[in-house]
């Protein structure tokens, strides 16, 4: 399918609506800033958000490598805002095809960027706030039975595999012989 030609011809059809703000209209960049384009008039054209997210469906679909992947992150963005007006993009996710595609991108995302990921990570638990949050949120986590539960079905299940076992065993006795 000619993706290029759908796109071209769907903000054609759009082009005559005076870039006014509205309610229920979004601005749409033609040529996507991320690649390159500008907020001038001429780059510009405004959509109902239903209409919005098709045009970045037809851009995911457009490009190849590392622009497609700016593409299907900017469509992950707009199904994952929480603003009124886009609820019913949300239905959109229940495709489980969206959603692995999802799940791939962001995989790619973390490959490409994991030292900048990890460095800011790094960066961000040294702020004694954000990790008082952080364990906090934890703390309350490990307290529910469901994490129990699960951690207790978990620790039996490699508790059955024979290599884990010797390993722990191991383990322990070698501290046991040190105290």
């Amino acid at each position: 399918m000619n993706y290029n030609k759908l796109y071209s011809r769907f903000i054609e059809s759009k082009r005559s609506r005076p870039l006014v703000k509205e309610l229920g209209y979004e601005f749409h960049h033609i040529q996507p800033k991320s690649l390159g384009g500008s907020n001038q008039k001429n780059n510009l054209v405004k959509l109902s958000h239903k209409e919005h997210l098709k045009a970045h469906e037809y851009l995911a679909e457009m490009y190849n490598g590392e622009a497609k992947l700016k593409m299907e992150i900017a469509l992950g963005v707009m199904k994952h805002d929480r603003d009124i007006t886009r609820q019913t993009s949300l239905k959109l996710w229940e495709s489980k095809d969206y959603r692995k595609r999802q799940v791939e991108v962001h995989k790619e995302w973390a490959r490409n960027n994991r030292e900048q990921y990890s460095n800011e990570m790094k960066r961000r638990w040294q702020d004694p706030e954000f990790r008082a949050k952080v364990l906090a949120k934890r703390k309350k986590l490990y307290a529910t039975a469901e994490y129990k539960r699960k951690r207790s079905l978990l620790s039996t299940k490699s508790w059955q595999n024979s290599e884990i076992r010797a390993r722990i065993i191991s383990a322990r006795w070698d501290e046991r012989k040190f105290i």
